[in-house]
């Protein structure tokens, strides 16, 4: 048997479905025995950045290893801001390529050192040595990123890709070699210390990040709450997590509202389970500056890595939020009032129902970005996965459009690299073709990206991006704007974006004012291709969220 036929085996057998590849002579075998004699779909992308970030995407949905398939040297090199991105993020992402023969290690493709910058970007390398352990190597890979520990490439030379194997093949899934799941219990000395500060704290709150919501707390979350009379916050990774919960005041840092603002900035404990406490959620440090904060996490170095805490418990959010509860419990812990007053309800109350602008800003050539968003939100399928990609119109974005749950908000800026939304958007739609897709970019994130628009177009995906296009890489005009200083070097004379989209066979729109927004209504959610929506946008509208949060830098 040849190495890319027993490659292609083992991935089937690990359940592997869907594979983001770009062709090339060292990998083509391989992905021909998929594509042709297994059931394994090839997503054939146009450049290996957007392979992995589509990569990337398929993981975040779907919670299962996403693989993909590129060539070595540069093709490996240009995966970095997607695997860098995918490593932040933890996702479990495999990417597959080969390395120089060892019988010829200055040829062609040559000049890099793989595993150094594997290492670096996706946190991992396992290079094949020969075939006697290709199962096993293969294996490895897969038990990697289904224990958590993020991304991993794994190297194959073209002797054992291309050549037969001195080995019978045999191959059994990782599966079988990973233990079950298990939570990570904290301390109790921890947990002690935990309920004597919750115990002198009048004003507490409750700061539940992704692996909160991961790891589902529910029970857990609204049980603490209830003892202590705290407020129910989450960061933009966990918005509407529990949101029925009646001391709920949605996302912290710059998009509260400035009662809710008021009110988490009186507190003075906070309980973080499962977030980074990452200078967006914490305002650069000032919104919980009279707090004690106890911060829960499985993995000690994310304690107190960003922000100061006065307590850290290292374990599972689920398991150690049911041992805080536990040991209140046994205590005796009476139930405290904090937060529960009818004042409090009322600023909540009123909070979430705080109207959108009574005025939009009008202009023939031009639309409000919060009006196009608002009524964005109106048009778009409700069963629906947002995906936001990097710029200043994130603004508008992130906590305007409503999502079914926590789960149905992809949020691409882990590494801070505009140009990932479109990327992890069509993985996206290949993992979860019951959700529609939609993409919030900029200009300057799409095109950094169109080409893979193509992919969504030959995959037939009926997906929405939606361009807030402002002509120029807003950020940095309105930082320009505030130095007194020219936004000449930001500005962009873009095409007609929409023209761009047809020529690739996708559906292309324009919208210019909110006359044409009923147009958009007739096309979204509908048909067999993607649908691009070339929106321009007033430039000299600047978002709240980024105003407030550079005022404080």
């Amino acid at each position: 048997m040849h190495g890319y036929k027993a490659i292609a085996n083992a991935l089937e057998t690990e359940g592997v479905e869907h594979i983001f590849a770009v062709a090339a002579e060292d990998n083509m075998e391989l992905l021909t025995e998929l594509n042709i004699n297994k059931r394994v779909r090839i997503i054939s992308a146009r450049k290996e950045c957007g392979a992995t970030g589509m990569a990337d995407g398929y993981s975040r949905v779907t919670g299962r290893p996403a693989v993909c398939v590129v060539t070595l040297g540069p093709g490996l090199t240009n995966t970095a801001t997607s695997m860098t991105t995918a490593r932040i993020h933890q996702s479990p992402v495999i990417c597959i390529t080969t390395e120089l023969s060892i019988f010829d290690r200055k040829g062609f493709k040559g000049g890099l050192d793989q595993r150094r910058f594997a290492e670096i970007t996706a946190g991992k390398y396992i290079a094949v040595r020969h075939s006697e352990t290709l199962a096993e190597d293969i294996r490895l890979a897969f038990h990697h990123v289904r224990s958590g520990a993020g991304p991993v490439v794994l190297a194959v030379p073209p002797e054992i890709m291309k050549g037969e194997l001195d080995v019978e093949w045999e191959y059994s899934p990782a599966t079988m070699m990973a233990p079950a799941p298990q939570r990570s219990h904290p301390d109790p000395d921890m947990i002690a210390k935990a309920v004597d500060i919750l115990r002198a704290s009048k004003r507490p709150v409750i700061l539940v990040g992704r692996g909160a919501t991961d790891s589902g707390t529910n029970a857990e979350v609204k049980a603490l709450a209830e003892r202590t009379g705290a407020l129910l916050a989450t960061t933009l990774h966990a918005r509407q997590y529990l949101a029925d919960y009646p001391l709920h005041v949605g996302t912290a840092g710059p998009y509260a509202s400035e009662a809710v603002h008021e009110l988490l900035s009186e507190c003075d404990c906070v309980v973080a389970a499962g977030c980074s406490l990452n200078a967006f959620t914490t305002e650069l440090g000032l919104l919980f500056t009279e707090a004690q904060i106890i911060h829960i996490d499985r993995n000690p170095a994310q304690i107190g890595k960003t922000t100061p805490v006065v307590l850290g418990i290292v374990g599972d959010a689920r398991a150690s939020l049911a041992a805080l509860n536990a040991e209140m419990e046994r205590q005796h812990f009476i139930r405290k009032e904090g937060f529960r007053s009818a004042d409090v309800k009322a600023k909540i109350a009123a909070a979430r129902l705080a109207p959108p602008p009574s005025t939009y800003v009008e202009s023939p050539d031009t639309i409000d970005p919060r009006q196009l968003v608002a009524e964005m939100d109106k048009i778009l399928p409700t069963e629906r996965i947002v995906v936001i990609d990097g710029g200043h119109f994130e603004g508008f974005v992130a906590n305007n459009v409503s999502i079914p749950d926590s789960s149905h908000l992809l949020r691409t800026l882990d590494f801070g690299s505009v140009g990932m939304g479109l990327f992890q958007g069509i993985g996206a739609a290949i993992g979860r073709p019951d959700r529609h897709i939609v993409v919030f970019t900029g200009d300057g994130g799409f095109m950094m990206t169109l080409e893979e628009l193509d992919t969504a177009v030959r995959n037939r995906i009926a997906m929405t991006v939606v361009i807030m296009n402002d002509n120029a890489f807003g950020v940095e005009v309105h930082l320009l704007r505030a130095q007194g200083m020219p936004v000449d070097v930001a500005l962009y004379n873009n095409p007609d974006f929409s023209a761009v989209a047809r020529s690739l066979g996708a559906i292309g729109l324009k919208v210019r004012n909110a006359k044409d927004l009923p147009v958009v209504a007739r096309k979204v959610g509908r048909g067999d291709r993607p649908v691009v929506i070339d929106a321009r946008v007033n430039p000299d509208i600047v978002s709240e969220v980024f105003a407030e949060l550079h005022a404080k830098m």
